[in-house]
């Protein structure tokens, strides 16, 4: 027998309209995790003259290498400095596969003090073509140097 529209109870519908809009919910909050994420595997390439440390990487998964990358690197400053710019470096086996500089906000630091800089890149696909590949990512003085640098997996990114 077949029950009409009017039959049912308004309670058991608002009740699977709950649970269907939790289990949306649910689903969005698990994707949101899975593409930004905090990677705790990541090595410190600085010089033993590095003017920061790096402590934590943050990044959004791409679905691929020609949509853009987006990374956040937060360190340390250990003395006084004016940070402008940013060296990433793509290399397989030791040899370079793909370069670029970039500029950040020019801001000075004091020892002690929280730098952070976040940025969105492209990775070529020729470079991407080789597999994964390490990706070394240093902060810049006005003068080109090297403040810093965090060495990390590119599967981090793709």
């Amino acid at each position: 027998m077949l029950h009409s529209p009017q039959k049912y109870n308004s309670k058991l519908i608002i009740q699977i309209f709950s649970l269907s809009m939790k289990a949306f919910l649910a689903l969005f909050l698990l994707f949101a995790a899975v593409s930004a994420a905090t990677i705790n595997d990541w090595k410190n390439c600085g010089s033993s003259k590095a003017q920061w440390i790096p402590l934590t990487l943050r990044t959004e998964k791409s679905t691929s290498s020609d949509v853009p990358c987006y990374v956040s690197i937060c360190g340390l400053a250990l003395v006084p400095f004016t940070a402008n710019g940013y060296n990433l470096d793509a290399k397989k086996w030791g040899f370079s596969l793909y370069s670029k500089k970039g500029n950040i906000k020019n801001r000075s630091y004091i020892g002690g003090e929280q730098f952070c800089f976040d940025y969105t890149f492209k990775i070529p696909s020729v470079a991407t073509s080789v597999g994964s590949f390490d990706l070394y990512v240093s902060a810049l003085d006005q003068a080109g140097n090297t403040l810093g640098c965090m060495q990390f997996d590119s599967s981090y990114l793709f």
